[in-house]
């Protein structure tokens, strides 16, 4: 059977990948029509002239890292000035886990684990102790911190599998 979509369209897909770079479908599930919004545009514009200037929205691309070491120390710079600005949502695209960073691709990628005792771990868990550690880090000295973050993965991303 054929398939007529349009770009933007929300489609399901089963398929299979054998090659990884070719999708073959074999069934379609279309999506359902998004809920209708619950506020009309005008009452949006009352509360955000009520409540604040508007919706505050940062972007950041990776990666986050400097080419020397995996300590993400420029995520933790965005963090501080996400802490100040306290922003409504965080788009935070990758590579998070560059394929392409020199330690990553020699295999070289260690965490100390105390004492200068250092360990090879594998990718995961380096998103894990690093990425994921900062941004929970973040939400327990900020209590009150109301940012939304939206993490993006990249092609990039040794964590990230793509069709």
């Amino acid at each position: 059977s054929s398939f007529s979509l349009f770009p933007g369209q929300i489609v399901a897909v089963e398929g299979i990948n054998a090659s990884g770079r070719k999708l073959v479908a074999h069934k379609l599930c279309e999506g359902a029509a998004p809920p209708k919004a619950v506020l009309t545009a005008g009452e949006m514009k009352e509360f955000y002239k009520s409540e604040k200037e508007g919706m505050k929205i940062m972007t950041c691309a990776g990666p986050y890292t400097t080419m020397d070491n995996l300590e993400y120390n420029p995520l933790s710079d965005l963090l501080q000035q996400i802490r100040e600005e306290q922003p409504d949502v965080v788009i935070l695209t990758g590579p998070f886990v560059d394929i392409k960073h020199p330690l990553v691709q020699s295999g070289n990628v260690e965490i100390d684990v105390g004492e200068g005792n250092m360990s090879k771990i594998p990718h995961e868990a380096l998103f894990a102790q690093r990425i994921s550690a900062l941004l929970e880090q973040l939400f327990e000295d900020e209590e009150g911190l109301g940012t939304q973050f939206v993490l993006v993965p990249h092609l990039d991303d040794a964590v990230a599998e793509f069709v």
